[in-house]
C-alpha cells in the first residue's frame, strides 16, 4: 500500500511540475548587442577633431525600433555630450551598426562613458556601456 501512495505522489508531483512550465513563446526576447567595438581596433580612444569609430552586431527577434548612442564626460558636466537616435535600422531583425561620430575640437580631454542602447518594436531594450578616453590628436 505504501508503494501505491509513493507512486501516486510521484505521478501528481510530476504532473504538477510539467503543467507549470512556461511556454518559450511567452518569454521576452531582448535585443542582442554583440561585438561592440569603440575606437580604432577597439582601443576605446577618441581624438579631438577626429571621428570615433563605433561598430556592433545587433539582433532583435521583435525587430529593431531604434539604436541610441549617448556619450558623456565621466567627471565634468561641462564636458562634451553626444546623444543620437538612429532610426534607419527600424524593422530590421539583424544588422551591422557602423558609424563614425565627430569629436569636436573643444571637447574636454579625459574619461567618458558611452551607452549603446537598442530598443525593439515591443519596447524591450538592451544597453551596453563602456568607457573611453578622449585625447589630444597625435
Amino acid at each position: 500500500m505504501k508503494a501505491f501512495y509513493k507512486l501516486s505522489f510521484l505521478l501528481w508531483a510530476t504532473l504538477f511540475l510539467v503543467s507549470c512550465e512556461k511556454d518559450d513563446d511567452t518569454q521576452i526576447q531582448l535585443p542582442i548587442i554583440s561585438d561592440l567595438e569603440i575606437g580604432q581596433d577597439n582601443n576605446k580612444i577618441g581624438y579631438v577633431g577626429e571621428d570615433l569609430h563605433i561598430e556592433a552586431t545587433i539582433f532583435a527577434a521583435e525587430k529593431i525600433k531604434t539604436v541610441e548612442i549617448s556619450i558623456h564626460h565621466e567627471d565634468n558636466q561641462n564636458g562634451w555630450n553626444f546623444n543620437q537616435i538612429y532610426s534607419e535600422f527600424e524593422n530590421l531583425k539583424n544588422t551591422e551598426f557602423h558609424e563614425h561620430i565627430d569629436i569636436p575640437l573643444n571637447a574636454l580631454r579625459g574619461k567618458y562613458h558611452l551607452h549603446f542602447k537598442v530598443t525593439d518594436q515591443k519596447g524591450n531594450a538592451t544597453e551596453e556601456e563602456a568607457f573611453l578616453e578622449i585625447r589630444e590628436a597625435p
